[in-house]
């Protein structure tokens, strides 16, 4: 019974799951090859930016101050009115429907 919990004694935990020796073996091997573990730091930071470039290289600013207040327009859609533009809101083209596409003529 002593040599079972030695070995599982032995197991260390590394982002919380267990490692068994052979693993921080290959753990260590992979952290003594220098190239290979800058160039995976280096990906990881390339992908992380990738996952927010569409926040970054958009048409719409991130923050507007206008007349002393702040506004996010890459998430809500503000109507130009509101900013002294001659333009009428975006209308809901999921609402909208035409005369040709309704089925039967509208009671009243």
């Amino acid at each position: 019974m002593s040599s079972v919990s030695a070995v599982s004694g032995a197991r260390e935990r590394v982002l919380g799951f267990r490692v068994t020796p052979l693993t921080r073996r290959r753990l260590a091997n992979f952290r003594a090859n220098r190239r290979g573990f800058w160039s995976l730091w280096i990906f990881l930071a390339i992908f992380g930016v990738s996952l927010v470039s569409e926040v970054i290289a958009n048409d719409k600013p991130l923050l507007v101050r206008y007349d002393g207040a702040f506004y996010v327009p890459f998430l809500v859609i503000y109507p130009e009115p509101g900013f002294g533009g001659g333009f009428q809101p975006l209308a809901s083209i999921s609402a909208a429907t035409t005369g040709s596409q309704r089925s039967t003529p509208r009671a009243g």
